[in-house]
Order: C-alpha cells, then structure tokens, then sequence
C-alpha cells in the first residue's frame, strides 16, 4: 500500500509539474505577442500585391502604347517591413517582428509552421523587390536590354502571384483541423527560386537560380 502511495504522490508531482512549466510557457508566449509587441504599422498586405503589380502592368502596357517613351517608373518596396508591424494577408494578422513572423492571429503554429511561412514569404518578397529593383534601372541605362527586362519582369510577377497563393493557402487551411502541421507540410511542397539578377560587363543576362523546398 505504502509503495502504491508513493507512487500517486509522484505522479500527482509530475502532473503539477508539467501543468505549471506549460502555463508559463504559454505565459511567456501571451506575454512576447500582446504586451512587448509594440504595433507600429498595420498594412494590407493584400492590397500592397494589387498596387505593385498593377502598377508595373499599367506601365508595361503604356510603355508600348507610347513607343517606349517612359514616364515615371513604377515603386520599388518591400511588403515585409519594419522591426514590429503587423501585416494583413486574406483576414489573417501576420505579426511581424525583426524579420520574423512570429504569429498568425487566431490560428494555433508551432515554431517550425511559422518558420516555414515567414523562409517563403520573406523570400517572395525580397524576389518582387530585387526583380523590380533590377528592371528599374535597366530602363535608366542608355542602351537597356529589353530581353532582360522582359525576363526578370516575368519573376517579379511570378513572385507577387507565388505570395498571394501561398497566404490564401494558409487562410485556407487556417480553419482546418491540426492546421499547423497541414500548413507547415504544405509549406515544404512549395518550390520557390532564388533568384539574383545582374548584368555582367557585356550586358549579358546572368540568372543565378536555387530551388529550396
């Protein structure tokens, strides 16, 4: 009986134990997301896509309605900006946090989850800038290529289209049962290329491209 007692006790130890370490940790978590996380920006994530791409097409379509006769070149930015902002994709708030997504509200995801969305998403996002970047001034040279502009125009709106999937893909599945490993597993079957763009001195396209999964 002794022995048996013994053991409740321990067990009963074990439960308080894990129960307390558990609430802490969560507290800790609560703690980082509402009361240190100063939000300093809000942004639509949303409707930043709609403008930069809308914007490079309306200007693709009336640079070859006016003869190549430019006007004023399309914005280059990043979505993902700022130390601490919080950016909407598909009703969801992404918090942002020094380069990291740190918390969808409203949906539970595990570390590994939300470092696999923020290794896509920050990536697609330095891909639309570097790419709109590049063909920007490309247009300022005096003598542009205008088969690498065509080119790396089609990864700048590759990128753009890339990210509104894969955000509409996590709201989608946001509402599914054990949504953090099906986003996370759906997150690992996405191939994105890394793409670095620079002329060398012959004015030659150099595409340097790396698949990560």
């Amino acid at each position: 009986m002794r022995n048996i007692y013994y053991s409740i006790v321990i067990i009963l130890i074990t439960l308080t134990t894990c129960i307390t370490y558990n609430a802490l940790a969560q507290g800790s978590i609560d703690n980082f997301n509402h009361q240190e996380f100063a939000i300093n920006e809000k942004i639509d994530g949303n409707q930043i896509i709609e403008v930069l791409f809308k914007e490079r097409y309306l200007f693709n379509k009336n640079l070859i309605r006016h003869s190549n006769r430019i006007a004023q070149l399309p914005q280059t930015r990043f979505i993902l900006k700022g130390n601490q902002s919080v950016i909407t994709f598909d009703g969801h708030d992404y918090l942002f946090n020094n380069g990291q997504i740190v918390e969808i509200k409203g949906v539970q995801l595990s570390k590994a989850a939300l470092t696999a969305i923020t290794e896509r998403i920050t990536l697609l996002d330095r891909i639309q800038k570097d790419c709109s970047e590049s063909v920007n001034a490309e247009y300022n040279r005096e003598n542009r290529d205008l088969q690498y502009i065509k080119a790396i125009d089609r990864q700048y709106f590759s990128a753009l289209k890339q990210l509104s999937s894969i955000t509409a893909n996590i709201a989608a599945k946001a509402r599914k049962p054990n949504a953090s490993i099906t986003i996370e597993m759906a997150m690992a079957q996405i191939n994105i290329p890394d793409v670095s763009v620079n002329h060398n001195k012959e004015n030659e396209l150099d595409l340097t491209i790396n698949d990560i999964k």
